[in-house]
């Protein structure tokens, strides 16, 4: 995987951490639960929690590489095996993410303060799939992550 992909896919994953957030987040309340609108809880479950790459396009991720997404009620924090640690704020729609980055550490980092990223997602149980087939700048189609 060269480090363009995977700076690639750490921006999408980074993406799909923050549509988990919104998700996850109600527009009403102030109890810290999710509220059960449009943009708030889904169905299948809220986004909220520590979520891990299981697959990339059916396989396996390569030995080595790892990524996970964290959802708070407002935020979403990425990590992965390449040095950066990137934390954005989002909000969520039934089927797409946009999460704006606030902060970053580390040396392998592509996305700048203040980018803006949007990505569909699906969400059912404990599978969260980000499909982005459609996004020319990605080789990479379609990520699976599973809540820890």
């Amino acid at each position: 995987m060269h480090i363009d992909q995977a700076a690639r896919i750490f921006r999408l994953l980074l993406v799909l951490i923050i549509l988990a957030l919104v998700i996850g987040c109600g527009e009403e309340g102030g109890d810290g639960d999710a509220a059960a609108s449009e943009g708030g809880k889904s169905d299948t479950g809220s986004l909220v929690g520590t979520w891990r790459l299981s697959t990339i396009n059916g396989d396996a991720p390569a030995e080595g590489v790892w990524l996970t997404w964290v959802f708070t009620n407002t935020r979403m924090t990425v990590t992965s095996e390449m040095d950066c640690v990137e934390v954005y704020t989002y909000s969520a729609t039934a089927s797409k993410v946009t999460a704006t980055l606030t902060s970053r550490d580390g040396t392998e980092c592509a996305d700048e303060p203040g980018d803006i990223d949007e990505f569909p997602y699906e969400l059912s149980g404990n599978t969260l799939t980000v499909d982005v087939s459609e996004d020319e700048d990605l080789e990479t189609a379609v990520f699976v992550f599973t809540k820890a």
